[in-house]
């Protein structure tokens, strides 16, 4: 693991930013500049957004809430060249400080992830959008941290894709700690270990190994569960060949569920 620390961009005005690229699947790697993940774009530069724009991002997915006010704060919600749009996916509850105190903070967002990947609306307004990504264009998506609702969709895309569970588990824990600070708690994580009680890298790699095995349990797949959430086939499809660079999806389909 590692590869999700290698990806990291520096911006001077949005944070948690990092491309998706790089990744071993069955069927190649992810491709550079077709999905990035990153937070608030809310107080972006005018240098910063230029860069985004250089990269090649054209397709905007935020996916903070109402009282969040996207419309009004995303700076990228009125850029011309760039297609945004606003795809609530959060469960309230999770947001709050009280469950830091419970003891119990795995369990938490454990239950708080399942009650956002069971908004079976929302995740297929999230992937249809993805879908009609262009040829050479790069699909940003964010929320307010990069961390959460940002970490879950990045696990689907990439596990669409079949990326190995332990990097998606990977890429979700560098968007809570450094570098340095990932690449110690991903070396010495120890399934056999209770969860740990307050919240941490270790707690957060716990919580998507768990949300991981829990995906599998229900649904047999990454895909199987989009497919399931009502995500077209079709849209699945262009979404992994854009994400590797290749409109041949067929060998996949005939592979069978992946991130068992």
């Amino acid at each position: 693991m590692g590869r999700a620390g290698g990806n990291r961009i520096e911006f001077a005005t949005v944070f948690n930013v990092r491309d998706l690229g790089g990744y071993r699947t069955p069927f190649g790697t992810t491709r550079p500049r077709r999905f990035m993940r990153a937070g608030d774009t809310m107080f972006l530069s005018d240098d910063d957004l230029h860069r985004l724009l250089d990269l090649g991002v054209r397709r905007v997915v935020d996916l903070r809430m109402g009282v969040e006010r996207p419309e009004l704060s995303d700076r990228l919600a009125h850029v011309s060249e760039v297609t945004w749009s606003n795809a609530v996916m959060v469960d309230e509850r999770a947001m709050t400080p009280e469950w830091t105190r419970t003891g119990r903070v795995v369990a938490y967002l454990l239950e708080g992830y399942r009650r956002m990947l069971l908004d079976y609306a929302s995740i297929r307004t999230i992937f249809s959008f993805m879908s009609q990504a262009r040829r050479g264009e790069c699909v940003l998506f964010h929320c307010a941290s990069g961390m959460d609702r940002t970490g879950l969709v990045s696990a689907l895309v990439l596990g669409v894709a079949g990326v190995s569970r332990e990097d998606l588990v990977a890429d979700y824990a560098y968007a809570f700690a450094s570098d340095e600070e990932a690449d110690e708690a991903l070396a010495t994580w120890d399934p056999a270990l209770p969860p740990p009680p307050h919240d941490g890298t270790l707690a957060r790699i716990h919580t998507m190994f768990a949300t991981c095995d829990w995906l599998v349990r229900q649904y047999g797949s990454v895909r199987q569960y989009l497919l399931q959430a009502g995500v077209a086939q079709s849209e699945l499809d262009r979404i992994v060949a854009h994400l590797l660079g290749t409109d041949d999806n067929r060998r996949m389909r005939r592979a069978g569920p992946q991130n068992r």
